[in-house]
């Protein structure tokens, strides 16, 4: 997720903006103990650039998010769940 933060559309607007993501949280980063290790906190960089960030209500449990254009998964748990997305949308496409 940290790879979208700053790319930006023909329009000057930020990819992420308004569209639904989610990405490791805070709280995560807390209990993994890296809080003070990054350099940033990506729930709080996602919000600043209007991303619709949700996460899931308890830590390190798969959660997953998608628009039209991109899929997000909230930790390393939501790999299974972002690839069946992956899947879903692949399926529909003509």
């Amino acid at each position: 997720m940290t790879g979208l933060l700053n790319i930006r559309l023909s329009d000057d607007k930020y990819l992420i903006e308004g569209i639904p993501v989610t990405g490791y949280s805070i709280r995560e980063e807390v209990f993994a103990g890296l809080k003070n290790h990054v350099p940033f906190q990506l729930e709080d960089e996602l919000k600043k650039r209007g991303a619709n960030y949700k996460k899931a209500l308890l830590p390190f449990t798969p959660f997953v998010r998608f628009g039209e254009r991109v899929i997000t998964g909230q930790n390393p748990q939501s790999t299974k769940a972002v690839a069946k997305a992956v899947l879903e949308v692949l399926e529909r496409l003509p």
